[in-house]
């Protein structure tokens, strides 16, 4: 029996947009384990909606599990499916609802109607499977990235679904944590679960009975050794020669304000007389997120207590330098990049950016002028209908003329390869994850901030879109700009750091 079938099936996001699928045609037999790969924008998610009924067909027949997408579109059996499959999505905040991770996984279970004990075996079950068994009694929202997409796939485990759908589970999580996650998909798959696993990552697609490729809304079938030879050569970033390109003007850091000192070398010579100042300056910071205030479900013993994100961390940053940020998930990355502007404040010690103290609001809104940062997920600073207003809105801001403005639109998204007349009046919520991440890169490009700080800017990126990425950063650093770059990924810290900043 197959466990998913699409026939000539087709959709479109609107009226006006164009197709995501077209005439698409493939099956999943029940108790298959099967990789949909392809590029960004390719149509891979949308598969995954309709699945799971987010959406229904423009055209054609989808069947999921016995049941016609489109006849159950808007009713009450769309709950019947959900019961069967589960769902994990490319950002897990868009499927996290509760405070505490206990309540987090417990929330299905629950609305089966299941007695306490078998909910609280489903919950030890599912976060063992991920890998979270010590994090039951914490706080969601004091998880770093990483961490909550295992609780997003701990809740879908817990439900004990007939068919898992994964969309780029690991994009977010460290090289150990990938390892042992495909390592329970496999466990899952021999114990019968139909698994759809969509993945960049050509290693990971290989271990799937089959594979299929999206390309341009339609769908055809990979050989493994088509796909193995595509794992041995994902890594072309790291053997291409320097970059000699210099970016546009328009992405060329602004130049340092006049009161500023003139540049220094990245990293402080061998025997100065007088120190350099460091641009970014961490002294003895601590930080640590308050637990959760209340319990929705009564299932355990007392919460346990918080615990530091940030401990007595000392760390200077140097114009004109490449910083690598790393660490395991949990290991506080994302927590100390959120200092350097002033979205944080530390628990204890302080942080100076430029000199000023990021503790008062005037410094913050200092360090905010300096420090440019894009986040781990694109759809938190994503907020304009359209990719232009998006990406003009810091331009405009700062006072440019509406000229100057189109231009900088213009050079941001020709600098992330996303022409300017297919991306400039899409709206940005209609994009893969991975279009999204370059539009929120493009946004804090055309800012010129003085230091540019990503967090994991390649994750959700097909191959393609990451090398591309990667190309850039080195231009960029070549012009000096200041880089901090958050990433589990040692190839690029190889090809881009200076320096290595490592937390855990």
């Amino acid at each position: 029996m197959h466990a998913i079938e699409f026939q000539n099936v087709s959709f479109s996001y609107g009226p006006d947009a164009p197709p995501a699928l077209a005439d698409v045609s493939f099956h999943i037999d029940e108790g298959e384990f099967v990789a949909l790969v392809g590029d960004n924008g390719s149509g891979k998610s949308t598969v995954a909606r309709l699945c799971d009924a987010f959406a229904a067909p423009t055209s054609g027949e989808a069947c999921v599990l016995g049941h016609d997408i489109a006849s159950i579109a808007d009713t009450d059996d769309v709950f019947a499916l959900r019961r069967k499959v589960g769902f994990v999505f490319q950002n897990p905040d868009d499927q996290l609802v509760a405070s505490l991770v206990v309540d987090e996984v417990a929330f299905g279970p629950r609305n089966l109607g299941l007695p306490r004990e078998d909910i609280l075996a489903r919950i030890d079950e599912a976060l063992a499977a991920v890998g979270m068994s010590d994090a039951v009694g914490r706080d969601v929202n004091a998880l770093s990235g990483g961490q909550r997409q295992r609780i997003a796939i701990a809740d879908a485990l817990a439900m004990r679904p007939r068919l898992l759908i994964l969309d780029e589970p690991t994009s977010m999580i460290d090289a150990e944590g990938r390892r042992d996650l495909m390592s329970v998909i496999e466990r899952l798959h021999d114990g019968g679960m139909t698994i759809l696993l969509i993945t960049h990552d050509p290693s990971e697609a290989a271990r799937a009975e089959r594979i299929l490729r999206m390309r341009d809304g339609r769908v055809s079938e990979v050989s493994h050794d088509e796909m193995r030879a595509e794992a041995r050569e994902s890594t072309p970033a790291a053997t291409q020669p320097a970059a000699s390109a210099v970016p546009p003007a328009a992405i060329q850091p602004a130049a340092a304000p006049p009161a500023a000192s003139a540049p220094v070398p990245p990293t402080p010579p061998a025997a100065p007389s007088e120190p350099p100042a460091p641009l970014i300056r961490f002294e003895n910071v601590s930080f640590t997120y308050d637990g959760a205030a209340t319990r929705t479900f009564a299932l355990m013993t007392p919460q346990a207590p918080a615990t530091p994100a940030l401990s007595n961390v000392d760390l200077a940053i140097y114009e004109g330098e490449t910083l690598a940020v790393a660490g395991p998930n949990g290991s506080g990355k994302t927590t100390l990049i959120q200092h350097m502007n002033g979205l944080l404040k530390p628990t204890g010690g302080r942080v100076f950016v430029n000199d000023t103290d990021t503790s008062s609001k005037a410094g913050a809104n200092a360090a905010r002028r300096v420090v440019g940062i894009t986040f781990q997920y694109p759809e938190r600073s994503l907020f304009a209908e359209t990719v232009r207003d998006e990406i003009a809105f810091g331009p405009r801001n700062l006072g440019l003329a509406e000229d100057k403005v189109d231009q900088r639109v213009r050079t941001a998204l020709d600098a992330l390869a996303l022409p300017y007349e297919l991306f400039a009046e899409r709206n940005p919520f209609g994009l893969s994850g991975g279009e999204q991440r370059k539009v929120a890169i493009a946004a804090v490009l055309a800012m010129r901030p003085r230091v540019l700080v990503l967090d994991e800017p390649c994750a959700g990126m097909d191959i393609p879109s990451h090398d591309h990425l990667i190309g850039l950063l080195r231009q960029l650093k070549a012009t000096r700009q200041t880089i901090v770059i958050v990433t589990h990924e040692q190839r690029d810290i190889d090809i881009l750091a200076d320096r290595v900043f490592r937390l855990g």
